[in-house]
């Protein structure tokens, strides 16, 4: 017997107990659920609890218990547009080894390096790779999947340029720079080569 657990959203719209076409989620480094609110252009940090305060169900799709509405808040976005406190459609979310979270903002074509902030704090990020709409070895094209490595590198699933990039990680107003891991021969069905990939990931 198996059981899933709710941790966040259920509820459509923009409160904050609320989620819109949520695209991926990982957890921080205080256990934490980070979530990529797609639609709202947003990511969520939601609290974790015990097994006592969260809708359980079985297998067979039955509740086993209730909760109350999951509150998070916003620690990346918030609304639509380009700047530093906003996004287009994020996509992957991950967290590097110093807890910065990491954000595939896709239609902005660049991965965001967040503070892990408190409640109530001020949203604060930067563009640590891409930020320009482009088929040059540093730029992005609606990046969909991140990854970190051990050395703190960024792996990306850059979808529209149907590649793997490889990116060190940038500062404030320098992004980083990337090379082409796989699918340097543009879109396709060969060994070396994708058409729009989605999603990566390190073991």
């Amino acid at each position: 017997m198996w059981q899933c657990a709710k941790v966040a959203g259920g509820f459509a719209g923009r409160t904050a107990h609320a989620l819109s076409s949520p695209a991926d989620v990982t957890v921080a480094k205080d256990g934490d659920y980070i979530v990529s609110d797609r639609r709202n252009n947003r990511v969520q940090k939601c609290p974790h609890t015990d097994k006592g305060d969260i809708d359980l169900f079985t297998k067979e799709g039955k509740r086993k218990a209730s909760r109350r509405r999951v509150i998070c808040y916003t620690i990346a976005g918030g609304s639509y547009g380009s700047g530093n406190k906003q996004m287009k459609s994020p996509r992957g979310v991950t967290v590097d080894k110093d807890g910065y979270i990491v954000i595939a903002d896709s239609k902005n074509h660049r991965i965001l390096k967040c503070k892990d902030i408190k409640k109530g704090g001020s949203v604060d990020c930067y563009t640590a790779v891409g930020g320009k709409k482009g088929t040059g070895k540093d730029q992005l094209n609606e990046p969909w999947g991140v990854a970190v490595t051990a050395d703190g590198s960024y792996v990306v699933a850059d979808s529209k340029n149907h590649r793997i990039q490889k990116c060190s990680p940038g500062t404030p107003g320098k992004p980083g720079t990337c090379f082409t891991l796989i699918g340097a021969k543009g879109k396709g069905k060969g060994d070396d080569q994708f058409y729009r990939p989605l999603a990566v990931a390190i073991r």
